[in-house]
């Protein structure tokens, strides 16, 4: 049976059909990049994605609180934990009693909670006041140790609350990691004849490297140049590019531009935090002097474009470290080659052929014309056989 098959006239016209189709699609899909010409990359919609504090930044430990009538408070974190005294298991909430005063006065409860993994205890201290009108109290936090997030409100699903332990550092870090940023800086200017300097990506990576060594977030921020016809990364047109660092700071709380290869970080002027590399690249049309001012925090060269220099690079690159799995990979390997997963861009004006969701949508949709055709062909040489075999035979009459 098997064998019929494979010899029948049906079979090898599908099997030929199929191995042009395939044919059609890599020849197709080569033809689609080159008309395409860009790489595409996803464009960065929402600053969020890129610009929300590193997660081992996020060391505050957080609780709702909410109260439960008429003597109990119930805590909610964002990590494990368990009232102080309690014999229930570490959990994502706990209840606790609270002593109401019985005169017009106050009394102010001392509620101790211990997070799992940690030393030491936090504390709520509550004062709660009695009113003159009967069963009337008001509740004031008086003191805490842990951030109170929200108030009489408590979540019915805790695991949208949850914070990585393993990512915390230390309350002093959170305060303001000012002094590792100049650390790394001083570092950096009393070895630079020593640290091999180079081109921009070498020299953004060292920084890097002294930055690791601090713990301090660093990260590198691509720049390109380009305008509203190309935008991206065509290297054919001749646009310069550049590699910078951005930092964040915790004194500040926002990742800030730092350029290794020409020591500068900049700020608005009259403004007390320095500028990330989208605030900068939004000023597409400003006096340097007057609008930003630049401060030479590295012994670096210094840039032969003038102080004007960032304009240059209106468009923006980040990596969003997204690493897909290996069959995924090959799969936007070998059918979407020019589309960058890994990446953001930020410009002021981009084109639509370098708009990484754009190229997945129109080269998606090409593909599926290509399967219809073909499920379409399949289709009619299967109908058209069994028309044929179903079709009376002529006999001559007798």
């Amino acid at each position: 049976m098997i064998r019929f098959i494979l010899e029948s006239y049906i079979f090898k016209k599908l099997f030929l059909a199929t191995i042009a189709w395939i044919i059609a699609v890599y020849a197709g899909s080569w033809l689609f990049d080159s008309i395409w010409k860009s790489l595409s990359i996803l464009a960065l919609t929402d600053l969020s994605d890129v610009y929300t504090p590193p997660l081992q930044y996020n060391n505050i430990k957080k609780v709702n609180l909410s109260f439960i009538p008429p003597d109990m408070v119930c805590i909610e974190g964002n990590s494990m934990l368990k009232i102080a005294g309690s014999r229930k298991d570490y959990g994502y909430f706990d209840t606790a009693k609270i002593t109401l005063p019985t005169e017009t006065s106050e009394l102010r409860n001392k509620i101790f909670i211990q997070f799992k993994d940690s030393k030491f205890q936090d504390s709520i201290y509550l004062v709660i006041s009695k009113s003159a009108e009967k069963d009337v109290y008001w509740r004031q936090i008086f003191l805490s140790s842990v951030l109170i997030r929200k108030l009489n409100e408590t979540g019915a699903d805790t695991s949208n609350f949850r914070l990585d332990k393993s990512k915390f550092v230390s309350d002093g870090l959170l305060e303001d990691n000012d002094t590792l940023i100049n650390q790394a800086l001083n570092y950096f200017n009393s070895h630079k004849d020593s640290l091999e300097l180079g081109n921009c990506v070498v020299n953004s990576w060292l920084f890097i490297r002294i930055c690791a060594q601090y713990s301090l977030p660093c990260r590198i921020v691509g720049l390109k140049g380009g305008d509203k016809d190309e935008a991206g990364y065509n290297d054919e047109l001749g646009y310069p590019s550049h590699q910078i660092c951005e930092v964040y700071s915790s004194k500040y709380q926002k990742w800030y531009v730092i350029d290794p290869t020409y020591g500068f970080r900049f700020k608005q002027a009259d403004a007390l935090g320095f500028m990330n590399a989208v605030e900068i690249s939004d000023k597409y049309f400003f006096l340097r002097e007057k609008e930003i001012e630049q401060d030479s925090i590295l012994f670096t060269k210094r840039t032969l474009l003038g102080r004007d220099y960032f304009k240059y690079y209106e468009n923006v690159f980040f990596q969003n470290n997204y690493q897909p799995n290996f069959l995924l990979k090959k799969i936007i390997h070998v059918f979407y080659a020019k589309f960058a997963y890994d990446g953001y861009m930020y410009a002021n004006n981009t084109p639509t052929v370098k708009n990484g969701k754009n190229y997945f949508i129109f080269k998606s949709l090409f593909y599926l014309f290509l399967l219809i055709m073909h499920i379409n062909f399949t289709i009619f040489i299967i109908t058209k056989r069994l028309m044929q075999s179903k079709k009376p035979s002529n006999h001559n009459k007798l």
